[in-house]
């Protein structure tokens, strides 16, 4: 019997074993990048869940603020607008303030359901009671100063569904337009 070819024996398992550890190889390689994109294009994913959701995060102002004393001079409206001020309309669920004065309970100054579109203010009027004194320094004094507190949960295109936002301050009230000042500092709970 004749001998095996050394192609046979030895060259044909050494390209195959070359070939396979070749294939192993690229295999490796391709997974490697495969695994590396799809962890990339997780992150790229979440980055843009994200922009979304903050594009759908929704919130209030209050401005305007005014006010105006009685004609008899026994009680004080104060007048303020709440503005959504974001693209898409937003529920309110709840709203309060209090004033820091004795005696004054939280008062609720928008109605519960009420649908703030974008743009469109909601005008918020409270009358208080005020002393001669205090008309007094509302008319030609110093002015009648406060603090308040509001509240408002409202709506929200975002994760959470539902926004508190705590508004607390300072509120001057004096004579003569744009005398009523409201120094604020504002919480936005998120």
């Amino acid at each position: 019997m004749q001998a095996p070819s050394p192609w046979v024996t030895t060259y044909l398992p050494l390209a195959s074993t070359i070939v396979v550890t070749g294939a192993t190889v690229v295999l490796v390689c391709l997974t490697s990048r495969y695994v590396r994109l799809t962890g990339r294009m997780l992150e790229e994913s979440q980055k843009s869940r994200d922009i979304q959701e903050a594009a759908m995060q929704q919130w209030v102002n209050i401005t305007e603020w005014e006010s105006e004393i009685s004609e008899d001079k026994s009680s004080l409206d104060i007048r303020f607008k709440v503005v959504n001020p974001t693209k898409f309309p937003l529920t309110i669920i709840n709203s309060e303030m209090v004033f820091g004065l004795p005696g004054f309970t939280s008062i609720r100054i928008i109605d519960p359901g009420l649908r703030l579109v974008p743009d469109t203010p909601q005008p918020v009027r409270i009358t208080m009671a005020i002393s001669p004194q205090e008309a007094l320094d509302f008319t030609v004094g110093t002015g009648i100063d406060f603090s308040v507190r509001i509240g408002l949960l409202h709506t929200d295109l975002g994760p959470k569904r539902e926004t508190p936002v705590i508004v607390s301050g300072y509120l001057t009230c004096q004579n003569g337009r744009g005398n009523t000042r409201f120094d604020a500092t504002a919480k936005i709970t998120i």
